[in-house]
């Protein structure tokens, strides 16, 4: 119909007419437009379509880690508000600027009136490095912009402060701990993934690889430092817990397996495999040996002994059991009074409940009965750790006989018609009154 209309009234509109009447006829030729992209004339296969591809794979990966990145850093998440500040229409002008190239890349093609040659078999040999590539440059574009979003405070933890603004300690440590450790095991897998699969020349990676890799792993290794100096800040401020402890171990491991790795890349004798697992076998060796409760315990103290705690959590340290009796016994015997109270509330506990039989029911108690009292006296039940909490509590015990006496409180009486009027009566639940009935 517009054909009929247009052409042959003037030699202009005939050329207009033209130009749109070829370009709607040759939508056809758009899949093969699109092919162009990625092949030549002879087979042979383009960069630009490459670099495409490697975009496009890429898009996934991002779909999970700016999400952890901006989770993680409140920097960041300034900075991606800012240039995603009118995100939609930014869609908008995509949609619209790939909707207009397609059909113009058909009609392009149609110009030429040639054909693509089909692309014949090939064993696979390795991915090109032009695709590695541009999969990487987007991630390593993102860790670029991250890194410099923590310009002014970044290293804020390595220096012992904590940022200006809203936040606590706690906070700042635990903050982004979880998205370090995710995007710790994307990274791994990005990096030996890239050096597997990547097409050797002479049985090497190509420099460019090797160069993105080691940016790669050089990144999550900031990321490792700065989360375990945000841990050591936090241990500094409130105190080491198992938790922290082998929280701090854990990231000591990830940063000796991306160090390897980094060494991998250019020396390949190098198993960081064996790395891996001889370095988790160290670590959890040393745990054990070293007993962590007592570490916890032992620091906790003497940290606040010497003032580099200004407060100590009691409770924390008898939850540490054996181990942490030896140190709660000596906060109850400490100058502070009402470190001393708690300290003593705790051991009452010990007494009473945890490691002993109920000696609430002793009038005047002795040494010997305290001893009779004992529970799990066998053998399978002796531990060194155990052994000196109970020497601990006996000697405790015979500088305060009175001990428990004095700190196990009375049960106390309650005079329903001093402490509640008749007219709250009815505000009380069945519960309520069968209780005070």
């Amino acid at each position: 119909c517009f054909h009929t209309l247009t052409v042959g009234k003037t030699a202009g509109n005939r050329q207009t007419a033209g130009i749109f009447i070829t370009a709607a006829a040759t939508m056809g030729n758009i899949g093969t437009g699109v092919k162009s992209l990625f092949s030549g004339e002879n087979g042979e296969k383009k960069s630009i379509g490459k670099v495409l591809i490697g975009l496009a794979c890429a898009l996934p990966l991002l779909a999970v880690i700016l999400p952890l990145l901006i989770s993680s850093d409140y920097a960041f998440k300034g900075l991606m508000d800012t240039l995603f500040d009118n995100v939609a229409g930014t869609i908008a002008k995509t949609l619209l600027g790939v909707g207009l190239t397609f059909p113009l890349i058909g009609y392009a093609f149609s110009l030429k009136h040639r054909r693509v040659s089909p692309l014949g078999e090939s064993r696979f040999g390795g991915i090109e490095g032009v695709y590695i590539l541009s999969f990487l440059s987007v991630i390593s574009v993102i860790y670029l912009l991250y890194l410099f979003s923590q310009l002014a405070y970044f290293f804020s933890a390595f220096r012992g402060f904590l940022p200006e603004g809203d936040i606590t300690v706690a906070q700042y440590a635990r903050k982004g701990f979880f998205e370090m450790c995710v995007i710790a095991v994307i990274n791994l897998t990005l990096v030996v993934a890239a050096m597997l699969l990547a097409k050797k020349k002479d049985g090497k990676v190509s420099h460019p690889i090797k160069a993105i890799c080691s940016f790669i792993s050089a990144f999550t290794l900031i990321i490792i430092a700065t989360a375990l100096s945000k841990m050591v800040l936090y241990i500094g401020s409130f105190g080491m817990t198992v938790l922290r402890l082998t929280t701090s171990a854990f990231m000591v491991f990830l940063a000796v397996v991306f160090l390897a790795l980094i060494l991998r890349i250019y020396v390949h004798r190098i198993n960081v495999i064996k790395t891996a697992l001889l370095t988790a076998g160290v670590i959890l060796l040393t745990l054990g040996v070293c007993n962590v409760n007592t570490v916890c315990a032992r620091y906790n103290y003497e940290a606040w002994k010497n003032g580099t705690l200004e407060e100590i959590d009691v409770a924390a340290m008898y939850e540490l059991g054996d181990e942490g009796i030896p140190y709660v016994v000596k906060l109850a015997e400490c100058d502070d009074q009402e470190i001393a109270y708690e300290a003593e509330m705790r051991l009452a506990d010990a007494f009473v409940w945890d490691y002993f039989e109920y000696t609430g029911d002793l009038v005047t108690p002795e040494l010997k009965d305290v001893k009779a009292m004992e529970e799990n006296t066998g053998f399978s039940h002796y531990s060194i750790p155990r052994a000196r909490a109970y020497r601990c509590l006996y000697g405790y015990f015979e500088d305060h006989p009175q001990f428990v006496l004095n700190t196990w409180p009375e049960e106390e009486e309650y005079d329903y018609d001093e402490d509640y009027s008749e007219n709250d009566y009815d505000s009380y639940t069945e519960e309520d009154t069968v209780y005070y009935e």
